[in-house]
């Protein structure tokens, strides 16, 4: 397979959004720094659902999907051609990011393009031309 699947995550139900107002949401993580029995990891924990409304931090910043970049998108940023970029592909150098059920590919991740783009100009010391 030249691609990765991109597989569209379960829709989850809709979390309820705490809404406390400034006021109490100060006393309750004051009551919570102030505790000697919990740890500082549950310190933390407690704390970060509280400012993000109940959700917690690590939810916040995990991505849902990878970020996808068009070929000519990914050519331009590694200042090459298209018919380089696909031959990248298909050397398993950028990886296709596929939609279920269709066969041709959306576009590529954008992380490889950033990671060639990044070893190449690394490599070359220079941002011109980033791959060979």
């Amino acid at each position: 397979m030249h691609g990765e699947r991109f597989v569209r995550p379960p829709k989850a139900e809709k979390a309820h959004k705490m809404k406390l107002n400034r006021a109490t949401s100060a006393g309750i993580m004051a009551m919570i720094r102030a505790d000697q029995d919990a740890d500082a990891r549950t310190k933390a924990h407690l704390l970060a659902l509280i400012r993000n409304g109940g959700t917690s931090a690590d939810q916040v910043n995990k991505p849902s999907a990878p970020r996808v970049v068009t070929r000519a998108e990914a050519a331009r940023q590694l200042g090459r051609s298209l018919r380089l970029v696909d031959s990248l592909a298909r050397r398993g150098l950028l990886r296709r990011v596929k939609l279920p059920g269709q066969t041709r590919a959306l576009g590529l991740r954008a992380d490889d393009v950033a990671a060639l783009v990044e070893s190449a100009t690394v490599a070359t010391g220079e941002e011109g031309k980033a791959v060979a």
